[in-house]
């Protein structure tokens, strides 16, 4: 029988039947129960599903089948109603506070609002017409105008209040009435309404930069210290080098590229790939006097130990400290103490 059933059985005090062999020279099985006698009992792999599911409502356990008894991933065990309610409070809390940190809103926005949310649209829709009525009075002769009184009999009259709940002249009119009172809360309350909204975008943004800048060190970790560089001469020949990336410059791309601008321009779909690949081109560009540089004191090191080979130093006729230096051919050449000064020159000609 499957282990799921095997744990539910025995968990509900219902031991399944085990077989076991004696081990005796005859081979032959012995079936044990669990309270320990001999019996002929079945063992419940063998037994109807419609038996099992009889034994498991003995135990209170009512199910149609046994995938009933299979565990629901989380994201499908449904919720109480109290369960989301809370949720949706503190969604709404963080959603606020929120707002309030980044001046979205002001507290008395969010006060307003609350006290706007007590009323009913009826209630919104009558103030709202009191208030137009009110203004465009106040254009009038004192003698002329309304009374906040006459404002709002004029309401009852024009939105039918008076009727029953049943009136189709007033079901009507409730349905104006809430479209009046839904355009007042998202012309008042856009910000408000639009809290959320910005909340989990913020949410899923940090997510996201949290795992771009995790890109950004696994990309700027992977620049190798030497930075392989080609440069083609005059005739075309590719020749190449190796750049020391200087830890400065490391520090100055994962500034660069951990920034906001390079964020808003990368952060959807980095890879390492991709930004280790932007980061090597970024160095070539910035670094590149630096680069030149390099390559510059490797070339004219590498064309001294030419001019050195074959040579050799030798004493001067006159004797002295004087550099004179013969090359392979027997030409002689002498004056060469500027030549010498240089570090890179000195393992090429000795000082007699």
């Amino acid at each position: 029988m499957s282990k799921l059933l095997h744990d539910l059985l025995k968990k509900n005090g219902m031991t399944p039947v085990e077989q076991q062999n004696d081990g005796g020279g005859d081979g032959n099985e012995q079936q044990q129960n669990n309270g320990g006698a001999g019996g002929g009992a079945a063992d419940t792999d063998d037994l109807p599903e419609e038996q099992l599911l009889l034994a498991l409502e003995k135990k209170g356990i009512k199910v149609t089948n046994l995938e009933e008894l299979k565990p629901k991933p989380a994201a499908e065990v449904q919720k109480t109603p109290e369960q989301l309610a809370q949720e949706k409070r503190e969604r709404t809390n963080k959603a606020r506070a929120f707002g309030l940190e980044q001046n979205l809103v002001t507290a008395d926005l969010l006060d307003e609002y609350a006290n706007t949310a007590q009323m009913t649209d009826e209630q919104i829709a009558r103030a709202v017409y009191v208030t137009e009525q009110l203004q465009e009075d106040s254009t009038l002769p004192e003698n002329e105008r309304r009374t906040q009184a006459d404002i709002e009999l004029e309401f009852d009259e024009t939105y039918h209040r008076a009727d029953n709940e049943t009136s189709r002249r007033k079901k009507t009119a409730d349905k104006h009435l809430t479209s009046i009172a839904n355009a007042y809360r998202k012309a008042k309350y856009a910000k408000v309404l639009d809290l959320e909204d910005a909340y989990d975008n913020h949410v899923s943004t940090a997510a996201a930069r949290t795992g771009y800048n995790q890109v950004v060190n696994e990309a700027a970790a992977a620049i190798p210290e030497k930075l392989p560089v080609e440069f083609k001469d005059g005739k075309g020949v590719v020749h190449k080098y190796t750049y020391t990336v200087p830890s400065t410059t490391i520090q100055k791309v994962k500034e660069t590229y951990g920034n906001d601008v390079s964020f808003a321009a990368l952060g959807k779909g980095a890879t390492k790939e991709t930004l280790l690949n932007a980061m090597t081109s970024f160095i070539k560009q910035t670094d590149l006097d630096a680069i030149l540089l390099e390559i510059a004191e490797s070339i004219a090191s590498k064309q001294t130990f030419e001019a050195g080979k074959g040579r050799r130093a030798i004493p001067s006729e006159n004797g002295g400290n004087k550099l004179v230096v013969e090359d392979a051919n027997g030409t002689r050449q002498s004056g060469l103490a500027a030549l010498a000064s240089k570090p890179e020159n000195r393992k090429f000609i000795k000082k007699i």
